[in-house]
């Protein structure tokens, strides 16, 4: 609807005034040089009409970002506001795109339209040899940003221009998006993965812990007499988890787990604030592994563990 109006010199008001009155008779007048899209037009007039007042009722909802009065004000300077993507991606220009928690549900599908137009115009410039480049930083990815195809999109950037960081409070909100077996392997899209404490969500905890691999631990057992008195004591060694559940889940504040391809440490997060601009910047440090530990000490009688397979 969007690009129709668009095309045919209508205005926003235009589009706003057929969506909330279920006007059809507006569609079927508007003319496009796209075999597609008319053939999607003829289509989507030759609905039933309870399925028609569900798309107006949807597109209703969606358009009702546009009423609010924040971004009326915006919308109503002159010109209205406009991107080039060839100066966007070729000057290295920057834009900002911030939500408040009320309206994150009425502009997700907008932001997510501009980032899939985006990616598919980057990919062009540098199938052209442009050589132009973009970072997204998306931040509550899953509300703001729930790309449809945000994996197969992780899986190219690296090669086509585009670095991407997308943030998420847990894998549960990616299996709810892309569906359980997706969501299992999610993390292995990213070169690089930064996980805070205050995890909750099982799955993501018994992930990351399975990622830290395990560690020997040796184990101390009282051994007593045929009087029930202690006689001695043996060293057991045994696989223990190098970074439990718990562990992921009690992070300090700072601190965090870095995984950079098959190499996880723990990393502190320092935040610098400029309060001229109000932005932040986050910068890591690594933090040493611990050396490796030294064979446990074992009785005669017990065989001697191989070395770690993961020190954390």
């Amino acid at each position: 609807m969007f690009w129709l109006a668009a095309n045919n010199n209508n205005s926003l008001a235009d589009l706003l005034g057929w969506v909330s009155d279920g006007d059809c008779s507006a569609l079927a007048k508007m003319s496009t040089q796209r075999p597609t899209t008319r053939r999607f037009v003829q289509q989507f007039l030759r609905s039933r009409p309870d399925e028609l007042t569900d798309v107006f009722s949807t597109a209703s909802n969606v358009l009702a970002v546009f009423e609010e009065p924040t971004v009326a004000d915006c919308l109503s300077v002159p010109g209205g506001p406009s991107i080039s993507l060839d100066d966007f991606f070729l000057r290295n220009e920057s834009l900002v795109i911030t939500c408040g928690d009320q309206l994150q549900s009425l502009v997700a599908p907008f932001i997510t339209a501009f980032l899939a137009a985006a990616r598919e115009h980057l990919f062009a410039l540098n199938r052209m040899s442009k050589q132009a480049q973009s970072v997204w930083v998306l931040d509550e990815a899953a509300n703001l940003a729930p790309l449809w195809d945000l994996p197969q999109i992780a899986s190219l950037a690296g090669g086509s221009g585009l670095h991407l960081v997308a943030c998420y409070q847990d894998l549960s909100q990616v299996r709810k998006i892309y569906g359980a077996d997706l969501a299992a392997g999610f993390l292995t899209l990213f070169t690089m993965k930064i996980v805070f404490g205050g995890i909750l969500d099982g799955d993501t905890l018994r992930i990351l812990s399975e990622a830290a691999g395990e560690v020997w631990e040796t184990v101390e057992q009282q051994q007593t007499n045929h009087r029930g008195l202690a006689s001695g004591a043996t060293q057991i060694p045994q696989r223990v988890s190098a970074l439990s559940v718990g562990e992921i889940f009690a992070l300090a504040p700072g601190t965090a787990i870095g995984i950079h391809r098959n190499r996880i440490d723990l990393v502190t997060v320092q935040v610098h604030r400029d309060l001229a601009t109000r932005t932040t910047t986050v910068t890591r440090r690594s933090q040493p592994t611990a050396p490796p530990a030294q064979a446990p000490t074992t009785h005669p009688t017990t065989p001697k563990p191989p070395g770690s397979r993961v020190r954390f």
